[in-house]
C-alpha cells in the first residue's frame, strides 16, 4: 500500500509540474496587448513623440526566396539569411520579429515573437527556411503580409514598428509573355505606391530597403526607403545597394544599430595573413558595448575579444561567418580586438556602445557632387543638447562634464583621408563646411569628442557614411541649417463643440528646432487670439483645440520665424451646426426618385404600345383571314354551306341549318321560318333530306342543288336585286349572312322585333356575332353596345332579361352581370347610350328605340 502510494504522489507531481512548465511557456509569451489593453487601442497617430524615445521594436524581416537568388552573382551561398541572423542575435529580449518568406507568393513563416535568449535559436533556424514558390517576386503582396502582421494584436503599439525588406530584382508577377509581364508588374507597382504606401506612412511604418547588385532600376526601392520615413528620421540612410557577401551582413547589423540609436564605427580590412587589431575606449558614460566581426569565412581564423584587465571575452553568439559580443556596464578603459589566421579573407569590424554622452549627427546623408556639405553636430547627455557644460551623474556623484573640442577625420571612396578638422560651435551645434568632395562614392566621417570631467579627460568616438552623387541628392536642405514646418492635414468639416487637434510637423532637420512651443493665429467666428502649440516630441508639436462653440469658419495660421521655415502653414476647416439638414443629399434622392418615376412610366408606355401593336397586328391578320366574300353575280356555285342567316334591317328573320351524312345532305329550318323547298313550305324543327336539282327560296334568296358524282356538290345562286350574300370562315364550318342592301339607318321610332327564330332565347349585340358558337339574333349598329349585351328568354307568354356584358340599366336600375329580370310592357330598357321601349302585349313582341346618340 505504501509503495502504491508513493507511486501515486510521484504521478501527481509530475502532473503537477508539467502543467507548471505550460503556464510558465505561456506567461512568458505573453503579449503586451495582455498585459496593457488599453496599449493596444492607442492609435499609432498618437505616438509619433513617443517613438522617438521608444527603445523596443517590432521587425519584420521580408526576404526574397524566388530562384533568382541562387544565381550566379546574387546570393547563391545564402548570404542574406547569415544577415537576418546578426540582425536577430543583436536584438533585446522585450523586442518582437517576425518572419515574411515571399517570391511570387508570401508566406507568414513566423509572426510577431517576443524575443528572448532560449527563442534566438529556434528563430534563426526559422529564418532560412524556404517554403514560397520560388518562381516570381510579388513585393507588393509580402509588403501587405507584414503590414497586417504590424497592425494585428501581436503589435505592441508602444514598439518602434520597422519592416526589413530584401529583394535580388524587380516586380515580377505573372508568367508570360515580356509584355505581359511588364503590363501586370506596373498594375502590381502602382498598387504598391497608391494603396499600401500611403498604410505605411498612415501607421508610421519605415520600411528599410535593401537591393542586391544585380538589381537595375532601383528607383522603386529607393522611393518605398524614402517615402516611408518619419518626420525625425529624414537625414537617417534607410535604402542600402549592396553585395552579397559580407557588407550584406554588415547592412543587418547597421540598421538594427540605426533603430536603437546606437553609434558605431566600422572598419573595413582585407586580410592576408597580418593580424588585425582595433582597440576602443570606454568612459564611466558607456552603458553597453558591442562589437561584430563579419568575415567572408572562419575556416582558420581566430577571433578574440579582450577586456581593459586582459580577460578573454567569450562571443554573445556567434555564427559561420561572425562574432558577435555585447558587454553591459562596461569596464572603463581600452577593449581590444583581434583576428588572426591563414590566407585570404574579407574582414568588417564595427563597434557600437550606449552611452549616456554622445554625439548626434542630423544632417543629410546624400548630397550633390560640388556643393558643399554642411556638416553639424549636437553632444548631448541623456538625449538632452549639451551647451558647453553640464551636471553629469557618475556613480551616485555629480560632476561637472564639459566639451573641448569635436574632431572630423574623412576618408573619401578612393582611400585619401582629409583632416582632422574642428568643428566650430555655433549656437548649439558644432558646425563645419567641407567642400572638398570632389568624387562620387561613399564618405566615411570620423567624429571624436574630447570632453572633460574636472580635469579627467574623456573621448568618444562615432562614425557616419554619407554618399555624393551627380545627380540631384534625394534629401537636401531648403535652408542651410534651418528646420522645415508642416500643418498636417486637417478635416475639412467639424460639428459644433467638436475638438480640432492642431499638428506641426518638423519635415526636415528637426534636432535644429530650438523653441519649445510654435505660435499659432486663430481667426474665429468668436474672436481671434493666438494659440501656443507645445512641443510633443523631437518632431511634432500638437494642441487640442476646444473653443468651437460657434459654427462658421476657423483659419489657423503658423506665426513666421527666424528659427524655421514653413510649408503648409495655413489649415481652414468649417464648424457646423451638430445637425444640418441634408439638402444636398435630399435633392439627390428626389433627383433619382423623378427619374426612376419617368423611366418606369416610360416603360410602361413603351410596354403598352407595345401590347396594343401586337393587338392590332393580331387584329389585322384575324380579319384577314376572316374577311367575308361577297357575293354578287347570278350562277355563281360554291359549296354547301352549313349555316345560312336571313337578316332584315338589324333582326335575323330566317335561319337554315344543312347537314351531310354519308353523301345525303339534309335541311332543316329554325323555328319560325319561311322556307319553300320545290314551291313547298317547310315547318321549324323537320328534317328533309335534299335531292340533286332541288330549289330552295327563304327571303328572296333563291339557289338550285346540284349534285355530282365525281365532282364536290355545288350549289347554284340566283342573285336577286336587293340582297347580297356574305360567306363567313368558321372552324366548324361556313356560315352565309343574307342581309339586304338597303338597309334603313338606325333613329328615333325604329322598331326592334323579338324574333325567336333559334327557339325560346334570343340575342342582342354590337353585330351579328357570326364567329359565336350562337350568333346574335339582333344586331345593333352602335359603339356603346357590347358585342353581346343582353339576352331574352321567352317562357310561355312571359319574358325575361339577362345581362351579359356592358352596361345595361331597367327602370333606372343598373344591372350586374348575370342578373335576370322579368320584363313588363312599358319597361324602359337602355343598353350603352340607346333607350329602348318594351313593347309585349301585342302579338309580335318589339322595342321601339325612344333615345339615341350617335
Amino acid at each position: 500500500m505504501l509503495l502504491h502510494s508513493n507511486r501515486k504522489r510521484r504521478r501527481w507531481n509530475i502532473i503537477a509540474v508539467f502543467f507548471m512548465i505550460c503556464f510558465l511557456f505561456q506567461w512568458d509569451g505573453v503579449t503586451v496587448a495582455q498585459e496593457n489593453p488599453s496599449a493596444v487601442r492607442r492609435s499609432r497617430r498618437l505616438l509619433l513623440a513617443e517613438l522617438d524615445e521608444a527603445k523596443k521594436m517590432d521587425a519584420v524581416l521580408v526576404i526574397d526566396n524566388s530562384s533568382s537568388m541562387d544565381w550566379r552573382g546574387r546570393d547563391p551561398k545564402g548570404i542574406r539569411f547569415e544577415g537576418a541572423k546578426i540582425f536577430i542575435d543583436k536584438s533585446e529580449e522585450g523586442d518582437r520579429i517576425a518572419l515574411v518568406d515571399f517570391s511570387g507568393s508570401s508566406l507568414l513563416l513566423l509572426p510577431l515573437t517576443e524575443v528572448t535568449e532560449t527563442r534566438k535559436r529556434l528563430i534563426k533556424e526559422l529564418v532560412s527556411t524556404v517554403r514560397s514558390d520560388r518562381k516570381l517576386t510579388d513585393i507588393n503582396s509580402a509588403l501587405e503580409l507584414a503590414l497586417r502582421e504590424l497592425r494585428s494584436d501581436r503589435a505592441n503599439p508602444l514598439h518602434i514598428p520597422v519592416v526589413i525588406l530584401l529583394t535580388d530584382g524587380e516586380i515580377d508577377v505573372v508568367e508570360g509573355t515580356l509584355t505581359q509581364k511588364r503590363l501586370a508588374a506596373q498594375r502590381s507597382e502602382k498598387i504598391l505606391l497608391s494603396k499600401t504606401l500611403p498604410e505605411y506612412q498612415k501607421n508610421y511604418i519605415p520600411i528599410y530597403t535593401i537591393a542586391l547588385k544585380s538589381v537595375i532600376d532601383t528607383s522603386l526601392l529607393q522611393t518605398l526607403a524614402e517615402k516611408s520615413k518619419l518626420p525625425q528620421q529624414v537625414n537617417e540612410e534607410h535604402y542600402f545597394h549592396v553585395s552579397a557577401g559580407v557588407d550584406l551582413m554588415e547592412i543587418f547589423s547597421k540598421i538594427i544599430s540605426q533603430i536603437k540609436k546606437q553609434p558605431r564605427v566600422v572598419e573595413r580590412f582585407h586580410f592576408t595573413g597580418e593580424p588585425i587589431k582595433q582597440t576602443t575606449t570606454t568612459t564611466p558614460f558607456t552603458q553597453k558595448i558591442g562589437f561584430d566581426v563579419i568575415l567572408d569565412h572562419k575556416e582558420n581564423m581566430d577571433i578574440t575579444l579582450k577586456n581593459p584587465k586582459g580577460e578573454i571575452v567569450e562571443p554573445t553568439a556567434q555564427e559561420k561567418k561572425y562574432n558577435f559580443y555585447e558587454v553591459n556596464k562596461p569596464q572603463v578603459g581600452q577593449w581590444e580586438v583581434s583576428v588572426r589566421g591563414k590566407g585570404e579573407n574579407e574582414v568588417i569590424l564595427a563597434m557600437f556602445r550606449d552611452e549616456d554622452i554622445m554625439i548626434d549627427l542630423p544632417f543629410p546623408s546624400r548630397f550633390k557632387l560640388g556643393d558643399k556639405i554642411l556638416i553639424f553636430a549636437n553632444v548631448k547627455y541623456k538625449g538632452n543638447i549639451v551647451q558647453e557644460s553640464t551636471v553629469v551623474d557618475l556613480s551616485g556623484r555629480k560632476r561637472v562634464f564639459s566639451v573641448k573640442q569635436l574632431l572630423l577625420l574623412i576618408q573619401k571612396p578612393d582611400g585619401r583621408a582629409d583632416g582632422p578638422y574642428a568643428l566650430q560651435k555655433r549656437g548649439g551645434s558644432y558646425n563645419y563646411f567641407y567642400e572638398n568632395a570632389d568624387v562620387t562614392g561613399k564618405y566615411i566621417l570620423n567624429f571624436k569628442l574630447i570632453g572633460d570631467i574636472e580635469g579627467e579627460e574623456v573621448q568618444n568616438e562615432t562614425q557616419k557614411e554619407v554618399s555624393v552623387f551627380r545627380q540631384k541628392a534625394i534629401s537636401v536642405f531648403r535652408s542651410v541649417g534651418r528646420p522645415l514646418l508642416s500643418f498636417e492635414k486637417l478635416e475639412e468639416k467639424y460639428t459644433v463643440g467638436s475638438v480640432i487637434e492642431l499638428r506641426i510637423v518638423v519635415k526636415e532637420n528637426a534636432e535644429l528646432m530650438r523653441p519649445s512651443s510654435i505660435k499659432v493665429n486663430v481667426h474665429a467666428p468668436i474672436v481671434g487670439k493666438a494659440l501656443s502649440i507645445p512641443r510633443k516630441g523631437l518632431a511634432l508639436y500638437s494642441l487640442a483645440f476646444t473653443e468651437t462653440g460657434k459654427e462658421g469658419k476657423y483659419t489657423f495660421t503658423i506665426e513666421k520665424s527666424e528659427d524655421y521655415e514653413m510649408i503648409e502653414y495655413q489649415q481652414s476647416v468649417s464648424v457646423m451646426p451638430l445637425f444640418v439638414f441634408p439638402w444636398r443629399l435630399f435633392i439627390i434622392l428626389v433627383a433619382t426618385f423623378i427619374v426612376i418615376v419617368g423611366l418606369t412610366a416610360a416603360a410602361i408606355k413603351l410596354r403598352v404600345w407595345i401590347l396594343a401593336r401586337k393587338s392590332r397586328l393580331l387584329v389585322e391578320e384575324f380579319h384577314k383571314k376572316t374577311q367575308p366574300e361577297i357575293i354578287k353575280d347570278v350562277g355563281t356555285t360554291f359549296a354547301m354551306p352549313d349555316e345560312i342567316l336571313l337578316w332584315r334591317d338589324f333582326v335575323a328573320v330566317e335561319q337554315i341549318y344543312f347537314f351531310k351524312q354519308d353523301r345525303n345532305y339534309s335541311i332543316i329550318c329554325a323555328v319560325g321560318s319561311d322556307v319553300i323547298l320545290n314551291d313547298v313550305a317547310i315547318s321549324g324543327g323537320k328534317k328533309i333530306i335534299l335531292n340533286d336539282g332541288d330549289t330552295i327560296r327563304a327571303g328572296g334568296l333563291g339557289f338550285k342543288v346540284e349534285m355530282a358524282k365525281n365532282m364536290p356538290e355545288k350549289v347554284s345562286l340566283y342573285y336577286l336585286e336587293n340582297m347580297m350574300i356574305r360567306v363567313y370562315r368558321k372552324t366548324d364550318g361556313v356560315r352565309w349572312l343574307v342581309k339586304n342592301i338597303g338597309t334603313q339607318p338606325l333613329q328615333v321610332g325604329s322598331i326592334i322585333p323579338l324574333n325567336f327564330i333559334k327557339g325560346n332565347i334570343l340575342y342582342v349585340g354590337q353585330d351579328e356575332g357570326l364567329y359565336a358558337a350562337e350568333p346574335n339574333d339582333i344586331g345593333i349598329p352602335h359603339p356603346t353596345v357590347a358585342s353581346r349585351q343582353i339576352s331574352i328568354r321567352k317562357d310561355n307568354c312571359s319574358y325575361f332579361l339577362t345581362a351579359l356584358d356592358g352596361k345595361t340599366i331597367l327602370n333606372g336600375r343598373l344591372l350586374e352581370h348575370g342578373d335576370e329580370m322579368k320584363l313588363e310592357d312599358g319597361d324602359i330598357v337602355k343598353i350603352g347610350d340607346l333607350m329602348l321601349l318594351v313593347m309585349i302585349s301585342g302579338e309580335k313582341p318589339q322595342f321601339k328605340l325612344i333615345e339615341y346618340h350617335d
